[in-house]
């Protein structure tokens, strides 16, 4: 397991089983099908994308019974975003997703409590559905 790999392990394990947050691992790559009858090779990508988060999910607003994608890119410690997990986050954002990158579990429990104030402050005015 790769480092990486066990910050991203830590921070599921210790905000994936909060009652307002559905949280699932985005897998990106290629996968090679083959057709059984002629034998052809297909290749078939999956996930949300270079660049995308590791972690995203639902962070679901009780006043307003709305959700908002929160996403969570895992990282070493010490280690930053490349640029293309960076203009997918400015993407991302530009369309009210929560977006943070993460060194440990720590960090994602203040981001997880960053973006629940968030949610508040920007319902504040919010009439209740």
């Amino acid at each position: 397991m790769t480092l990486e790999n066990k910050v991203q392990r830590d921070i599921a394990l210790a905000i994936g089983a909060e009652e307002d947050l559905m949280l699932l691992r985005n897998n990106n790559g290629t996968a090679i099908h083959t057709n059984e009858n002629t034998g052809k090779q297909y290749r078939v990508k999956y996930g949300l994308g270079t660049g995308s988060a590791d972690l995203v999910g639902i962070l679901f607003d009780e006043f307003t019974g709305l959700g908002v994608w929160f996403c969570i890119e895992c990282k070493r410690p010490g280690e930053e975003l490349t640029t293309k997990q960076k203009e997918v986050r400015q993407a991302w954002e530009a369309f009210g997703a929560l977006v943070y990158e993460c060194h440990s579990a720590d960090e994602a429990r203040q981001a997880l409590e960053l973006a629940r104030a968030t949610i508040r402050r920007r319902t504040a005015f919010s009439v209740p559905a």
